[in-house]
This record gives structure tokens, sequence and C-alpha cells, in this order.
């Protein structure tokens, strides 16, 4: 009896263990997308959020611009 007592907190064990797996996986996923976004932005010289937006700006006025040519 206290042999399966102990399994099913042995199970809880593994699975938690898995879960921490996983989050720590998704942490460093996480990561590697920050580190190129920071590498992208730098490429483009953008240091500073308004920089970001006018640049956000920028690139949604020219998609405007070429879906207006497509459709004429």
């Amino acid at each position: 009896m206290s042999d399966n007592a102990r399994q099913p907190g042995g199970k809880q064990r593994g699975n938690r263990k898995s879960g921490e797996n996983e989050a720590l996986l998704s942490l460093y996923d996480s990561l590697e997308d920050l580190y190129s976004i920071l590498e992208t932005l730098d490429e483009l010289g953008i240091a500073t959020r308004d920089e970001l937006l006018a640049y956000i700006d920028t690139l949604d006025t020219e998609v405007e611009e070429l879906e207006s040519l497509g459709s004429n």
C-alpha cells in the first residue's frame, strides 16, 4: 500500500520537472527572439521607441501605396 502512495508523488515530480524544462526552453526561445529583434533594430539604426514607431508608419504607408497600385 505504501508503494501505491509513493507512485503518484513520483509522477507529479516527473510532470513538474517536464513542465520546468518546457518553461526553460520557452524562456530560451523568447530570449533568442528578443536578441534577434535587438540585432535587427541595430541593423536598421533604430534606437528609440519613437524611431521604431516612425519606421512602422513609413512601412505602413508604403504598403498602402503598393496596395493601391495593385488595385489599378
